[in-house]
C-alpha cells in the first residue's frame, strides 16, 4: 500500500521556463490545470514591447493545493517544431572548455515496408477494467490495418498469459475474423500484472527466420522491471526483433513503457484517458512493418575538417576520433592502466623484521572507488551511444558532451545504411546558443540513464574495463561515472541525490491519548488535516477508519501498527471506545479483512481523499466480467470510421451494398461505363464477374466516403484505404481503378452524407 500525504497549507508549486527557436503558438497540459504566459520567462513581471520575446513564454500551475499523484504533461507547440535542430552550450563554471551539443530530428521520409511476424501483447490484468474499450479499439484498428502478407498472432496476460494461436497464423480473411471475435470478448479477467513470462514467451515461439515486431499494450507497471528490460534489451541487440509499447490510461508507468520502448529499439506512445489513440496506433504499426535500418552514426564538420561524433578517448591517450557504434568497427585500443601500476612488487617470503604479533596496517583512504584503475574521462561522450532506429515522425534526440581541444561543430550530418546499401542522411547546421547549464544537464541525465540501464559507452568494453571478462570490477566502474556525472552536472539519479530541508514552525494542537502499542501513557499530537492517496489490491476498505486520520499522527500511528506484535492486548488499553473501535478496525487480521473482501469483490483498486469536506470515493466492481454499462456506451457511440473499417475484408476490399442508394449506384456506373468506352479500358470491367464488378464499386465509393467525408480521421483508415486501393489496383489495373475511384468520389460528393449513411448502413 503506497499513500501520499500533502497537508492543505502547502500544495505543489510548479513552473516552466519555455524557450523554443521560433515563435510559440500554443501551450497546454491535458493532464492538470495550468497559467499560461508568452513572452517571457517570469510570472511576477510583465515584458515592455521592447522585451516581449515570442520565443519565450512560462507555465504555472493554476491550482496551489495541486498534488503530484499523476505525470504532469505540457504540450508546446511553435511555428517550426518539426525541423531539425541542433544547438551548443558551453557550460559556465566547468574548466577544460566543457560544451555540450544538443541534436533534435524528426524524421520525414518513406519509410520501404516488410512482410514481419506481428505479435501483439495485451495487458487483460484488472487494472485494465476501465481501459478495455480503449484496448478493443486499438486491436480492431491494428487488425484492420495490417498488410495481406504477415503473420500475426495475439497474446493475453495476467497472473498467466495465452496465445490465440500457438504460433503465429497467416493474415487472411479466416484468421482476421477470428481475431476480431477474439479481441471483443476481452475482459479485465486474468488478474495480477506478470509480463516477464508472456513476453519470454513470445520471444521463444518467433520465427526465427523472420523478423519479428513485438507491439505492447498495458496500463500498469511492475515492481521489478529490470529482468524484461534486460531480455528485451538482449533478444533486440541482433535486430530482428523490435518491441513497440502503447501506454493506455493516465496511470500507466511511463518509464515502463518507455523503457520497454528503449530496449527494444522501437519507440513508445502514451494515451491517456480523453486522448484518441487511433492516429498513434495507425503510426505506430506503420513503424513496425518499416524496414529494419540500424547502426545510425553522427559525423561533425567544423571549418574544413569532418569527424565522427561518437564517443572518443581522451585527448591525453594521443589517439584519434573512432566511432564506437560497433565495436567491430572500431580502431582504437582501450586506454590502459598507468604502467607504474601494472609493474609487479616484490616481496620477500622471509622477512626477519616480520612479527605474529604486529598490527597489520590497513589503508586508510576513504576513497569507495579507490581499488579501481585509473581511467581518463573521454574528450567526447555521445549519449544515446548507440543511436535508436529512426522512425518517420517520431522524435529523436541525441547529445554530445565535448571537453579539451574537441573542435565545436558547425554542422551534423546524421546517416545510416539499409542492409541492401541504400543510404540515408540528413545535415544539420548548429547554432551557438551561448552560456549555459540546461543542455548539459540534459545529456547528463540522459547519460546516467545509459549507465544505469546497460546502454552506456562504458558497456562497450572498449574504455578501460571488459564486461563480460570483468563483471565484478566493471558494475564498480559504472557507478563511479555515474557519481562523477551526478556530481559535476548536479544531476539526480541511482547514485546520486539532492537532499532538501524545509524549516517549518510546528502548528499543532495537543492532545492527550493513550498510546495503544506501550504501556506508558504518550502525548500524541494532532496533525493538519491531510489529502491522502491510497492504492490497494483491495477494492473496498471500512470507512470509519477515515475519521482516525484526524485524530492521531499518521505517520506514528502506521508505525506503530506495524511494530505491534499483540494488537488484542495492547487494544484493551485503549479507554476511549470510539478510538478503540476504530484501532480494531485498522488491526483487524489480514486474514479475516480478505475473507470479508472476497466474498464480495474479487479484485481491487481504492482511492480515498480525506480532507475538510471528508470525501472518500471507492471504485467497486464485480467478478462477472460482463461489460459495464459506460463500455456499452462507448460501443454503441462507435463513430463513422470504425463503423465502415468493420466492413472491410482482410485483402481491403467491401462487400457490395444492397439499399436504395447501393443500387443507384450499380445503375449509375454501368452507364457511366458505357459512355466512357471511348476513354476507359471498359476491356478489363466487363471481364470482371457480375459480383465482383459490384465490389470494386462498393470498395471505390468506400475509399470514396473515407477520403471525402471522414478526412479528418485520416489516421484512422490510412492504411486501411492503401490495402483498399492495392485491391483495387491488381482487380482492375490502376487506370481503371484510379479512373473509378474518382468516379466514386463525384458520387459521394453529390449524394451527401444522408445518403452515404444509408449505403454502408444496409452493408
Amino acid at each position: 500500500m503506497g499513500a501520499t500525504i500533502l497537508p492543505d497549507s502547502k500544495g505543489f508549486e510548479l513552473t516552466i521556463a519555455v524557450k523554443m527557436t521560433s515563435a510559440i503558438t500554443s501551450m497546454q497540459s491535458p493532464s492538470h490545470a495550468i497559467v499560461v504566459g508568452l513572452g517571457n520567462h517570469s510570472p511576477s513581471t510583465t515584458p515592455s514591447k521592447e522585451e516581449h520575446d515570442v520565443c519565450k513564454g512560462y507555465v504555472t500551475l493554476s491550482q496551489k493545493d495541486t498534488a503530484l499523484d499523476k505525470d504532469f504533461v505540457l504540450i508546446v507547440s511553435s511555428a517550426d517544431i518539426g525541423q531539425p535542430q541542433a544547438i551548443v552550450e558551453t557550460h559556465p563554471t566547468l574548466s577544460n572548455n566543457q560544451r555540450a551539443v544538443l541534436l533534435s530530428l524528426i524524421p520525414k521520409f518513406y519509410m520501404a515496408r516488410i512482410r514481419p511476424e506481428i505479435v501483439f501483447i495485451a495487458d487483460r490484468s484488472g487494472s485494465m477494467r476501465q481501459q478495455i474499450p480503449q484496448l478493443r479499439t486499438a486491436l480492431t484498428v491494428f487488425l484492420k490495418s495490417l498488410p495481406v502478407g504477415v503473420k500475426f498472432n495475439i497474446c493475453s496476460f495476467g497472473s498467466t498469459h495465452s496465445f490465440l494461436w500457438p504460433k503465429s497464423e497467416l493474415y487472411n480473411q479466416v484468421n482476421m475474423d477470428i481475431a476480431l471475435k477474439h479481441v471483443q470478448t476481452f475482459q479485465a479477467d486474468l488478474g495480477g500484472t506478470e509480463m516477464f513470462p508472456p513476453m519470454e514467451d513470445t520471444l521463444k515461439r518467433r520465427y526465427k527466420d523472420l523478423q519479428t515486431e513485438i507491439i505492447f499494450l498495458t496500463d500498469g507497471s511492475i515492481s521489478r522491471a529490470e529482468p524484461l528490460l534486460d531480455l528485451v534489451q538482449r533478444e533486440c541487440a541482433g535486430g530482428d526483433v523490435r518491441v513497440f509499447s502503447l501506454g493506455i490510461g493516465d496511470s500507466v508507468s511511463h518509464a515502463l513503457v518507455e523503457g520497454l520502448a528503449r530496449a527494444g529499439r522501437g519507440y513508445a506512445q502514451i494515451v491517456g484517458n480523453n486522448d484518441k489513440l487511433d492516429v498513434k496506433v495507425v503510426r505506430m504499426l506503420k513503424a513496425a512493418i518499416g524496414l529494419h535500418i540500424d547502426g545510425y552514426k553522427l559525423s561533425f564538420s567544423a571549418g574544413d575538417c569532418a569527424s565522427p561524433a561518437t564517443t572518443t578517448k581522451s585527448e591525453h591517450d594521443g589517439d584519434e576520433a573512432f566511432e564506437m557504434v560497433e565495436r567491430e568497427e572500431s580502431s582504437a585500443p582501450a586506454p590502459k592502466a598507468d604502467e607504474a601500476q601494472l609493474q609487479p612488487t616484490v616481496i620477500s617470503l622471509y622477512d626477519e623484521s616480520a612479527s605474529a604479533d604486529a598490527e597489520i596496517m590497513q589503508p586508510t583512504s576513504t576513497d569507495v572507488f579507490g581499488h579501481l584503475p585509473a581511467l581518463a574521462v573521454p574528450t567526447r561522450i555521445q549519449t544515446p551511444h548507440r543511436i535508436p532506429p529512426l522512425y518517420p515522425f517520431n522524435r529523436t534526440t541525441v547529445y554530445v558532451l565535448l571537453s579539451g581541444s574537441e573542435p565545436t561543430p558547425a554542422v551534423i550530418t546524421v546517416y545510416g545504411t539499409t542492409k541492401s546499401g541504400i543510404r540515408l542522411e540528413q545535415q544539420v547546421a548548429v547554432k551557438d546558443v551561448g552560456v549555459g547549464t540546461t543542455v548539459h544537464q540534459l545529456a547528463a541525465k540522459k547519460l546516467l540513464q545509459e549507465l544505469e540501464e546497460g546502454g552506456s559507452y562504458l558497456h562497450s568494453g572498449e574504455f578501460g574495463v571488459d564486461p563480460q571478462s570483468e563483471p565484478g570490477r566493471f558494475v564498480d566502474v559504472v557507478e563511479r561515472e555515474g557519481v562523477r556525472v551526478g556530481l559535476t552536472f548536479g544531476v539526480a539519479g541511482k547514485w546520486t541525490s539532492f537532499v532538501a530541508v524545509e524549516v517549518k514552525e510546528p502548528q499543532f494542537e495537543p492532545q492527550q491519548f493513550e498510546s495503544f502499542c506501550s504501556t506508558s501513557f504518550q502525548k500524541v499530537s494532532r496533525a493538519p488535516r491531510c489529502r491522502m492517496s491510497i492504492s490497494s489490491q483491495y477494492e473496498r476498505a471500512d470507512c470509519s477508519n477515515c475519521s482516525l486520520l484526524e485524530r492521531a499522527d499518521v505517520n506514528s500511528l502506521l508505525s506503530s501498527l506495524s511494530a505491534s506484535l499483540s494488537c488484542d492486548a495492547e487494544l484493551a488499553m485503549v479507554k476511549d471506545d470510539s478510538l478503540r473501535s476504530e484501532l480494531s478496525a485498522l488491526v483487524k487480521p489480514a486474514s479475516a479483512r480478505s475473507r470479508w473482501l472476497r466474498s464480495s469483490y474479487s479484485s481491487y483498486s481504492m482511492v480515498a481523499s480525506v480532507g475538510s469536506d471528508r470525501a472518500v470515493s471507492f471504485g467497486c466492481r464485480n467478478s462477472s466480467g460482463s461489460q459495464s454499462d459506460s463500455e456499452r456506451t462507448q460501443d454503441s457511440k462507435e463513430s463513422k470510421p470504425y463503423q465502415l473499417l468493420r466492413l472491410q475484408a482482410f485483402d481491403g476490399s467491401f462487400p457490395s451494398g444492397s439499399g436504395e442508394w447501393a443500387t443507384e449506384i450499380i445503375k449509375a456506373f454501368d452507364e457511366w461505363v458505357q459512355q466512357q468506352k471511348q476513354g476507359l479500358d471498359s476491356a478489363a470491367l466487363v471481364a470482371l464477374p457480375r459480383e465482383m464488378l459490384e465490389k470494386l464499386v462498393a470498395s471505390a465509393v468506400a475509399a470514396a466516403i473515407f477520403e471525402v467525408e471522414l478526412n479528418d480521421s485520416r489516421g484512422v483508415w490510412e492504411m486501411a484505404v492503401e490495402k483498399t486501393d492495392a485491391w483495387g489496383v491488381e482487380t482492375a489495373g490502376e487506370a481503371v481503378w484510379n479512373a473509378v475511384k474518382a468516379w466514386a468520389s463525384q458520387q459521394v460528393v453529390i449524394a451527401g452524407k444522408l445518403k452515404t449513411n444509408d449505403f454502408w448502413a444496409t452493408w
